[in-house]
């Protein structure tokens, strides 16, 4: 709530007179003028500081009650001077507000950010890799190496990828407009240093190797899939550590 209450009462009522009220000290004595609260009371205190005495007067006009701090003067005030569609009524509230400053350090003290946030195991090992293996290149864009929690074993992942790859070359053998743009993107990750060609005797059984496929939004993008399981049910991804778990762009194939 951007606020409690406006201005009380919101209209000026001198003039208005109520017999019932005459006599009474007022908690409040300009309370016939338009003013900002200054306080408010929960109703938890309100048996605190209610005192005996009640003036009613008649139908339309506000109620007067005796407390600690004065007569305190609430309800309709049904004045002709005021405007129609106008609330009709004005209240004086009061508040104790010595728990107010605790109230305010917690809440300080939940929103405050921590200078120097706790890690788990986990997250430091992740940071010191990151810091131990980082480099900028000669654009000056960031390169780190993978944070893996050990050696991927990834058995039957070459015969895969070769499953995978004859079915992109089929696909783009009955679409030539794909199978240029295919070859357009794959020639600038070579010129860009994203990837490098191999021979054949570099290829193995026992290496890490991703399939990968075409994708077409606003333009074609070659994806590599990091969570196709090998022979053994594992993946990629499931030898990085959690929190850096790998997307599905990547810029090199890692071979051993």
């Amino acid at each position: 709530m951007p606020k409690l209450s406006g201005l009380l009462p919101k209209h000026q009522l001198k003039g208005v007179k109520w017999t019932h009220l005459e006599g009474l000290e007022l908690a409040d004595l300009v309370c016939d003028t338009p003013a900002a609260i200054d306080c408010i009371i929960g109703a938890e205190l309100y048996p605190d500081y209610i005192r005996a005495g009640l003036r009613r007067g008649p139908a339309g006009s506000p109620i007067a009650y005796n407390t600690a701090f004065g007569w305190l003067i609430t309800g309709p005030t049904d004045s002709p001077k005021i405007k129609q569609g106008v609330v009709k009524s004005f209240t004086l509230t009061i508040n104790h507000t010595e728990s107010l400053g605790d109230e305010l350090c917690k809440f300080w003290e939940l929103e405050e950010l921590l200078s120097s946030p706790k890690l788990t195991p986990t997250e430091e090992l992740c940071e010191k890799h990151f810091c131990s293996t980082f480099k900028r290149d000669t654009t000056g864009r960031y390169v780190v190496r993978l944070p893996f929690n050990n050696q991927p074993e990834l058995p039957g992942s070459l015969a895969i990828t070769k499953q995978r790859f004859w079915s992109l070359e089929h696909r783009l053998a009955n679409n030539p407009a794909l199978r240029q743009d295919y070859n357009r993107f794959m020639h600038e990750y070579e010129t860009l240093g994203h990837m490098k060609r191999v021979s054949g005797s570099q290829l193995n059984q026992e290496g890490a190797y991703l399939p990968y496929h075409a994708v077409v939004t606003k333009k074609l993008r070659v994806v590599f899939n990091a969570s196709q399981k090998a022979s053994n049910g594992k993946a990629l991804n499931d030898f990085l550590h959690v929190g850096a778990k790998l997307q599905v762009d990547i810029a090199t194939i890692l071979l051993r």
